[in-house]
């Protein structure tokens, strides 16, 4: 007698049946007027069987099919990191200054203004208080760009490293003495992944945020650690939609958690937009 474990596998259910089968044959043969039992009889019950094994193959292709689609969706799948939540970090970001940490959740805008000294940036949260502002020197990637406070005091400033693309430092004040951190790419492959090495000033320890991007370029997380072993989005940046007669600027809402330093949230966002900005840039070369 053939038996059927319940923790068989689909194919050896399979080959359990077939044997079953071919082995009936050769019974039904040698004891065929023993036990009464007709051909159409046997010829009954292997279709029966054979009937079985369909229902099990459509129902293997069926799942396979289902968790291929389930992989493929996932693959394929716009993130919106404009609908997921912001957390706090178990510690505080510090990578600029104490003074730029809030206990509350904060929102900032930037208005991005193109004028003949270069792109200018506005910050400012949803009262029109102003927070910061940026000025670039001139309309172009490689040159720096200054971050003020409200007092028009230069907080840090943003280089790109000349020889290696897609690489960009993170400077206090408006020179290059005090490196605070580099923004990389970490695929060669894909554009919308970035990692940023600085130095938490709570602890003076090594610590790293990954800033992930949506492949259309509309929204951007970053997170106090790595995305996929769930550590917490700590800062959202999602571009706000303009009208399509509108010139060319863009304008983001920033949403930041609270013991974040709100004025490194701002230079990301700022290394985000100017990132994002790079290709029609070369073309212009």
């Amino acid at each position: 007698m053939i038996a059927f474990s319940a923790g068989q596998g689909f194919s050896g259910v399979m080959m359990n049946i077939i044997q079953f089968i071919v082995l009936g044959c050769v019974n039904t043969g040698n004891r065929e007027k023993d036990l009464n039992i007709t051909a159409w009889t046997y010829f009954g019950i292997s279709a029966g069987c054979l009937f079985l094994i369909l229902i099990l193959l459509l129902y293997q292709l069926q799942t396979d099919f289902f968790k291929y689609y389930l992989k493929t969706k996932k693959m394929f799948e716009l993130k919106d990191y404009s609908k997921k939540e912001i957390s706090s970090p178990p510690k505080s970001i510090i990578g600029v200054d104490q003074r730029f940490i809030f206990q509350e959740p904060l929102t900032l805008y930037i208005d991005e203004k193109s004028s003949l000294s270069g792109d200018d940036f506005i910050i400012k949260d949803s009262n029109d208080v102003s927070y910061f502002k940026c000025e670039g020197k001139v309309f172009s990637f490689n040159d720096k760009k200054v971050i003020y406070d409200s007092y028009d005091k230069p907080v840090l400033n943003i280089q790109e490293e000349v020889f290696v693309g897609k690489s960009m430092n993170i400077y206090a004040g408006d020179d290059s003495k005090t490196k605070l951190g580099k923004l990389s790419k970490k695929s060669m492959i894909k554009n919308n992944k970035y990692v940023y090495t600085f130095t938490n000033l709570v602890d003076n320890c090594t610590e790293e945020l990954d800033m992930k991007c949506d492949l259309i370029g509309n929204s951007c997380g970053i997170f106090y650690g790595k995305e996929k072993e769930q550590a917490p989005m700590v800062c959202s940046i999602t571009k706000i939609r303009q009208s399509i007669f509108a010139k060319r600027h863009d304008h983001y809402c920033i949403k930041i958690a609270p013991g974040v330093d709100a004025a490194l949230m701002v230079a990301l966002t700022i290394c985000y937009d100017e990132l994002k900005h790079e290709p029609e840039e070369n073309k212009k070369k």
